[in-house]
C-alpha cells in the first residue's frame, strides 16, 4: 500500500455518480489502504497505546474504576475526601490489571499510605493522572501552549484550540470565559478556536428564547470582532483571519446557536468574515439546520459576503441527552440506533460534498473511523469538491492514522482541548466522556489497535459501515422532539394506571414558545379584573377588597381581590364540612375518575394557569410550568395509588 495507490482509487470515481451502497463499497477498499499504510507509520508511542487501550478493553472492571477515578475522586480539593473515595473505589473494583506490574505496586501501596496521610498520595495520584491525558488535553500555560503551537505549525499541522470547562453558573465565570477567548485570539501562534455559546453567557433561557438570542448576538460580535484584529501569518507568510468555530453543548442549544451564528454574520461588519458552526448528527434535526445553513450561505454569498464552515461530528453528550429527556418527559433528542447516526452522517456528508453546497459551505469532516473517512475523501473526488473539504482528528488519539490522512488529504486540522494546570479538574468530564466514548462497544476507536483488514474486529465495523451505506436513503430526519401544547390531547384517559410523570414543557421547540407567548401577552396586558369569594360555587363580594401589584411592575396592579369577612370564613368551614361527609362515601373508583378528570383540567389549563402563577408570583416560565407538571402529577398519582394498593375492592369509609 502506498499514498500513490490510495491517490488512484480516489482518482478513479472522479466525476461518477455512485449511489452511497457502491460509494460505501469503494470505502471500504480505500479504507484498507488507509489502515495498512497507517500501522506501517506506527510509532512505538502507539503501539505502546494501543496495547494499554486492548489490556483495559480485557479488563472491564479495570475500566469501570478507571472512569470513576476520573469522574468521582477529585470532585473535592480535600485530600481527606478525596483519599477516602480512593480506597473506597479500589476496594470495589480492584487494582486494573491492565496496569503495569509496577504501577500496580504503586497503587497498592498508595492505597494503603493514603489512609494515613492523603496529603502526600493525592497529590501524586493527581499528578499522575495529568501525565495521563497530557497527550489528549493540551497544558493551556502559555509557555507549554506556544512549544506546542511551535511544534505544530512546523508539521504542517493546523490546530483548533477548544478551551475546556464549559459549563459556566453565573456571569462573572462566563466574562472570565470571554476573556480567555478573546486572549487565545489575541495569540499570533493561534489560527483557530471553539467556543459554545454556553462557555460565554450563563443565563440562557429557552422559554426567554429572544432575550438569550440578543444576549448571544452581542457576545459573538466582541468574538468575531477579536478574530478580524489581528491576522495569523501562515508557515508560508501568507496573512489570514483568525477562525472561529461555534460547538453545541445540547440539543437545547442547536437553533439558538444557528439563529445568533447567521444573524451576527448578516451584519454588514462581518461580510467578508469566514467562521464555522458544528452539526451532530446524531440529531436527526442536523440535516434540516445543514439543508437552512446552505441556503442561507449561498445567499449570502450572492449577496458579496464570503462563505462558511460546517463541521460535522457524530455527537458527544448522548447520556446527558438521555438523562435530561428521562428526567423531563420527552422523548430523547438523539436517534436510539447507531445504525441511524452514521447513515445521517453519511447523508450530510453527501449532501455537503456536492457541488453547489461546498462552493459555500467547506466542510469539516471529523471522525477517527477510517471508514467514514474514506467515505468522505471519496464523495469530495466523485463531486470534484476535495479542495473545499478537510478532514479532523482529535489530539492524542491515533496519531499515526492522523499523519497518514493528513497525507492523502493535504492538510489535518487538529482539535485540541486545552485547560491551565490549575482549572485541569474542571476537565475531567471531558476526558471521562472521551474514555467513555472510545472504549464503547459500538466504537471504531475501541477496536483500531487489533483490527487488521480481514480481522473479527474488521469485519464487524465493515457490516455496521455498509449497513448504515444501505440506510443512507431511508434513514429518519424528522425531530424526534415534537412536543406541541397548542395541538396535543389531553384527555382523562391518558393518566390512568401505571402512574407516570407527565412531561415539562419543552420550551426548546419554537412551537411551543409561540403557544405560550399570546397567553402571557393577555395576562400581562388585560385591566385588572375583581376576584370573588367562592363559597359553595357562588360568587361573593366579601367585606372589603384588597388590590395585588404585579412583582415584576412595581406600582402596576395585577388584580383586586374580595376579603372574607367572619361569616364568611364560617360558612367555609361548614360546606367544606359536608364536601368531606359526601367525598367520603364515594368508592374508590369513583375517587380516581374525579382526581384524573381533575388532572386533565389542569393539564388543558396549564396555559393559563402559567400565565396566573407568572402575573400574580413572578414565577419564571419554566418554574410556573413545573409547578403545574407537579399539580397534575400529584392528582394522577393518588388516582393511580388506589388501585395499584389493591384498594378499589374496598368498602368506603363509614358505609
Amino acid at each position: 500500500m502506498s499514498l500513490e495507490s490510495i491517490n488512484e482509487r480516489l482518482r478513479s470515481v472522479r466525476g461518477k455518480a455512485l449511489i452511497p451502497e457502491a460509494l460505501g463499497e469503494n470505502a471500504v477498499a480505500l479504507a484498507a489502504e488507509l489502515s495498512e499504510l497507517s500501522r506501517r507509520r506506527m510509532t512505538r508511542a502507539d503501539r505502546r497505546q494501543g496495547r494499554r487501550l486492548a489490556r483495559m478493553m480485557d479488563d472491564p472492571r479495570g475500566k469501570a474504576l478507571t472512569l470513576q477515578l476520573a469522574d468521582q475522586v477529585f470532585r473535592s480539593h480535600a485530600p481527606r475526601k478525596t483519599g477516602a473515595r480512593f480506597r473506597h473505589l479500589i476496594r470495589d473494583h480492584g487494582v486494573p490489571h491492565f496496569l503495569p506490574l509496577w504501577e500496580r505496586g504503586a497503587m497498592v501501596l498508595g492505597n494503603a499510605v493514603s489512609f494515613f496521610a492523603p496529603w502526600l498520595v493525592m497529590p501524586m495520584v493527581a499528578r499522575k493522572m495529568r501525565a495521563e491525558s497530557r497527550s489528549v488535553i493540551l497544558a493551556g500555560e502559555p509557555l507549554l501552549l506556544a512549544a506546542y503551537m511551535d511544534k505544530r505549525r512546523q508539521q504542517g499541522v493546523d490546530v483548533n484550540l477548544n478551551p475546556l470547562g464549559e459549563a459556566v453558573l453565573g456571569e462573572e465565570e462566563a466574562a472570565r470565559r470571554l476573556d480567555a477567548v478573546i486572549g487565545r485570539l489575541r495569540n499570533p501562534q493561534v489560527d483557530c478556536v471553539s467556543v459554545k455559546i454556553s462557555a460565554v453567557y450563563s443565563q440562557i433561557d429557552m422559554a426567554a428564547y429572544d432575550a438569550s438570542l440578543a444576549e448571544v448576538i452581542q457576545r459573538l460580535r466582541v468574538i468575531f470582532r477579536a478574530a478580524m484584529q489581528q491576522p495569523y501569518i501562515d508557515p508560508q507568510g501568507h496573512a489570514r483571519r483568525k477562525f472561529v468555530n461555534l460547538d453545541m453543548e445540547d440539543y437545547q442549544d442547536l437553533h439558538l446557536t444557528l439563529d445568533a451564528f447567521m444573524a451576527v454574520l448578516d451584519e454588514a461588519e462581518f461580510s467578508q468574515l469566514e467562521a464555522g458552526i458544528v452539526l451532530q448528527s446524531y440529531l436527526p434535526d442536523s440535516a434540516s439546520a445543514q439543508e437552512r445553513l446552505s441556503a442561507w450561505a449561498t445567499r449570502r454569498v450572492a449577496a458579496g459576503g464570503v462563505g462558511i464552515k460546517l463541521r460535522i461530528v457524530k455527537g458527544a453528550n448522548l447520556a446527558m441527552e438521555r438523562i435530561e429527556a428521562a428526567q423531563s418527559g420527552w422523548s430523547s433528542a438523539p436517534y436510539t440506533r447507531k445504525v441511524d447516526v452514521d447513515a445521517n452522517y453519511k447523508k450530510m456528508v453527501g449532501f455537503g460534498c456536492r457541488e453547489e453546497n461546498a462552493k459555500v459551505v467547506r466542510l469539516g469532516i471529523a471522525s477517527h473511523n477510517l471508514f467514514d473517512v474514506a467515505y468522505a475523501m471519496l464523495a469530495a473526488e466523485m463531486n470534484g469538491t476535495a479542495a473545499r473539504v478537510e478532514f479532523e482528528m482529535l489530539e492524542g488519539m491515533a496519531n499515526h492514522q492522523a499523519a497518514v490522512v493528513g497525507e492523502v488529504a493535504s492538510g489535518l486540522l487538529i482539535y485540541a482541548p486545552v485547560v491551565r494546570r490549575d482549572r485541569f479538574f474542571s476537565a475531567l468530564a471531558y476526558l471521562v466522556r472521551r474514555l467513555d466514548e472510545n472504549t464503547s462497544d459500538e466504537n471504531f476507536l475501541r477496536h483500531m489497535f487489533r483490527m487488521r483488514p480481514g480481522s473479527a474486529g474488521w469485519n464487524t465495523e465493515k457490516s455496521r459501515f455498509l449497513n448504515a451505506c444501505a440506510s443512507v436513503s431511508t434513514v429518519e430526519v424528522t425531530p424526534r422532539r415534537r412536543q406541541d401544547r397548542a395541538t396535543e390531547s389531553v384527555e382523562a384517559a391518558r393518566y390512568r394506571a401505571p402512574f407516570k410523570n407527565v412531561a415539562d414543557t419543552d420550551w426548546s421547540l419554537s412551537a411551543n414558545r409561540k403557544w405560550i407567548a399570546p397567553i402571557l401577552k393577555r395576562w400581562q396586558e388585560s385591566e385588572p379584573e375583581f376576584v370573588k369569594l367562592q363559597i359553595d360555587g357562588d360568587g361573593r363580594e366579601g367585606e372589603g377588597s384588597a388590590e395585588i401589584g404585579d412583582p415584576s411592575r412595581p406600582g402596576h396592579v395585577a388584580y383586586r381581590h374580595a376579603l372574607a369577612g367572619l361569616n364568611d370564613v364560617n360558612e367555609a368551614l361548614r360546606v367544606a364540612g359536608r364536601a368531606f361527609q359526601t367525598w367520603r362515601l364515594k368508592p374508590v373508583d369513583e375517587r380516581g375518575r374525579i382526581l384524573r378528570e381533575a388532572a386533565a383540567v389542569m393539564a388543558r389549563e396549564r396555559g393559563e394557569t402559567i400565565g396566573c402563577l407568572v402575573l400574580d408570583g413572578a414565577k419564571a416560565l419554566a418554574e410556573a410550568d413545573a409547578e403545574v407538571s407537579e399539580a397534575i402529577d400529584f392528582a394522577n398519582y393518588y388516582a393511580t395509588a388506589f388501585q395499584s394498593e389493591g384498594l378499589a375492592d374496598c368498602e368506603p369509609a363509614g358505609r
